[in-house]
């Protein structure tokens, strides 16, 4: 689940944000705010919210009966680098750096081994009534 908050962070649009807004660099994350996501991966369904937190920081909240994820997105004017932080109900947790708030690369700890993954992630739902099919492969 916690390669999706990514995908979904940077793949999809959604309808207006609704109150507060992010700024600057991290403005290009603002369509996600609003109303909840309803999304699916395989079987699995679940619903995201996303929201603006202290910081200039984006603040993910995903609910499934499988389980839940609050995964972190922000940007170093120092390092000039956006980041994300992620931890899920399972244990598993999630690093991650990108140049351009797109592609981002980083480490993942599940619980059990660390090394090289690979995942092929297809994410399906509607946000504001727009519908979305993404596929990509993520590999570490």
């Amino acid at each position: 689940m916690l390669v999706v908050l990514s995908l979904l962070g940077t793949l999809l649009a959604a309808t207006g944000t609704g109150g507060e807004a992010l700024t600057g660099k991290m403005a290009i994350y603002n369509d996600l705010l609003g109303d909840r996501w309803s999304c699916s991966v395989g079987k699995i369904s679940y619903f995201v919210a996303y929201a603006v937190t202290p910081g200039n920081t984006l603040h993910g909240q995903l609910y499934s009966k499988e389980g839940t994820e609050d995964s972190y997105f922000g940007y170093d004017a120092t390092r000039k680098v956006y980041w994300t932080a992620n931890a899920d109900s399972t244990g598993a947790t999630e690093s991650q750096r990108s140049p351009d708030g797109v592609t981002f690369v980083g480490t993942l700890n599940d619980g059990t081994t660390e090394g090289p993954k690979k995942w092929v992630v297809r994410a399906r739902g509607t946000a504001g009534g727009h519908p979305y099919d993404v596929t990509a492969t993520c590999v570490r």
